[in-house]
């Protein structure tokens, strides 16, 4: 298995800030220490923190924390799907380009429209990730929505996964086939992963039986 290419759009920030508003992208709001300065106020980790000169005495400011890692599309090479074939897996990388923990993410993977792919159990509908490093695979059960076009699956672990420092990476993949019926033509699925943009897959190529 190839490492990742270039970064796509599925990028996040990262670092830590202090927030007024409630309008938050890709961010992780937590709760304050609850700890004192000197004078016995509280410090500014703490959401009942009072701003003094040239803060506005803005109340109640929230941290903000956030983990950056992209999303890109697996491959090459691309995966090959024959109507009423064999399944195949198409992939995203995720690639850690901040220093901090990522936490269990939720993962939802959306097929092409006019595609006729559907989600293939293994034997249960599921998330696979591989760390790079061992090889070792986590499969992590996933649910299908009722039109059979999305399947997501919760709380899945990249850390385990080996995405532990930056430029690390780990692959995340579902199982897909094509239909009796599906045309012929190249097509991508779409996964989205926390709250970060959604990334296509690696391209899928269905050719004729």
């Amino acid at each position: 298995m190839q490492g990742p290419g270039g970064r796509g759009a599925g990028g996040g920030g990262g670092g830590g800030g202090y927030c007024s508003g409630l309008t938050v992208t890709n961010g992780v709001t937590i709760a304050g220490g609850g700890t004192k300065n000197s004078n016995n106020a509280p410090k500014q980790d703490d959401p009942q923190y009072t701003g003094t000169v040239g803060m506005g005495g803005s109340d109640g400011l929230v941290v903000i924390q956030w983990n950056d890692f992209a999303v890109v599309p697996g491959g090459p090479p691309p995966v090959t799907l024959v109507p009423a074939g064999n399944p195949g897996y198409p992939e995203v990388h995720v690639i850690h380009e901040g220093d901090g923990q990522v936490p269990p993410q939720n993962v939802q993977v959306k097929l092409p429209v006019g595609a006729n792919l559907k989600f293939q159990p293994q034997p249960a509908y599921q998330v696979s990730v591989m760390n790079p490093q061992t090889s070792s695979v986590t499969n992590y059960q996933a649910t299908v929505s009722a039109d059979g076009q999305t399947l997501t699956a919760s709380h899945v672990d990249l850390t385990q996964a080996g995405l532990s420092g930056n430029g690390t990476y780990v692959p995340l993949w579902v199982a897909v086939t094509a239909e009796a019926n599906a045309p012929a033509g190249t097509t991508q699925l779409t996964f989205t992963i926390g709250n970060n943009m959604p990334s296509q897959s690696t391209p899928v190529h269905i050719i004729a039986a």
